[in-house]
């Protein structure tokens, strides 16, 4: 009898534990997430960043540069691009991310200026299919008529993104960029061409001399739709 209780008691401990686990933990959401192909991964990092964005979006002043895109965005020292800056880039963000993202900035729609880079994070976790979609659809929303400086895909020193994709997407951009009033195209791919890989500190993104080098360029293209 004495036995029969003790296992009972074990049973019912491993009952409990396993409840805790599941409803007050988030081992859900990290079990979905690993049986996931990579590609499909949610991004926890993008998601809290969005929520400080939305927390500081509604004090922007009008009139700000507004800075969109992923990690390469978010290291750079907007303030040395331009006056007012804020900087909504997002370490790992994808087009169909900031295309989610995009409604939640209301800042966008009263800046002086958006500077926008993205893309890379779809070619190296093979989310090629739509891209140009994508692409287009980020392109339609933002304002039209609002100064855009639209950086193409920077070149990459890694072996899982191929450059003809990279090419292929910038063609996108630059035609996108070229039917838009008020949209200067950064030709980041010429920009970086001379040095290569000595102006990223990983194959992907840039050192101080590499963000030195887009800092003057995005200061180029801002003075050419002023």
């Amino acid at each position: 009898m004495y036995k029969s209780r003790l296992i009972i008691a074990y049973l019912v401990g491993l009952h409990l534990l396993a409840a805790v686990l599941v409803f007050k933990t988030d081992f859900i959401p990290k079990a979905k997430a690993h049986l996931l192909p990579m590609s499909m991964w949610p991004n926890p990092h993008g998601q809290r960043m969005v929520g400080y964005h939305q927390a500081m979006d509604a004090s922007v002043p009008a009139g700000a540069a507004i800075f969109l895109g992923d990690s390469i965005t978010q290291g750079l020292a907007v303030a040395a691009v331009s006056k007012f800056p804020v900087n909504y880039g997002i370490s790992g963000a994808t087009t169909s991310e900031l295309l989610g993202n995009l409604p939640k900035y209301q800042s966008v729609k009263r800046a002086s200026v958006v500077f926008l880079m993205i893309g890379i994070n779809d070619l190296g976790q093979g989310k090629i299919e739509g891209l140009a979609d994508r692409l287009n659809a980020i392109g339609s929303a933002i304002p039209q008529g609002l100064p855009l400086v639209w950086s193409g895909i920077m070149p990459t020193y890694v072996g899982d993104v191929d450059q003809h994709q990279i090419d292929a997407a910038n063609a996108v951009i630059q035609g996108i960029c070229a039917a838009r009033a008020k949209c200067t195209y950064v030709n980041t791919q010429v920009i970086f061409s001379e040095e290569g890989a000595a102006l990223f500190r990983d194959g992907v993104h840039l050192n101080d001399q590499g963000y030195a080098k887009w800092i003057t360029a995005l200061r180029d293209a801002s003075k050419l739709i002023q």
